[in-house]
């Protein structure tokens, strides 16, 4: 009947190991030495020169001139935007 002290002991020794190795793993991970290191693939490379892209500002500031008057959403532009993204679906 006495069997499960060294049972019991075996567990507490393998959860203390665990929980030192846990420790060892998280200071590993927080340790200053580690070498972190990004890759940027070709296709972000691609997309960040866009963003660097010439904004035309005179036409951004037309538009918002217009927006602001009210009269830049037309029933003709909503068509317009409406078949240009219905054909880019479906192509």
């Amino acid at each position: 009947m006495n069997e499960v002290g060294p049972i019991n002991s075996v567990v507490q020794h393998e959860v203390g190991r665990a929980r030192a190795e846990a420790r060892r793993g998280v200071a590993a991970m927080a340790s200053p030495e580690r070498d972190d290191r990004v890759e940027i693939s070709s296709a972000a490379r691609a997309l960040s020169e866009t963003d660097r892209a010439d904004v035309r500002a005179d036409k951004v500031a037309q538009i918002r001139a217009a927006i602001e008057r009210g009269d830049y959403e037309t029933d003709e532009k909503l068509d317009v935007t409406i078949d240009r993204l219905l054909s880019e679906l479906g192509s």
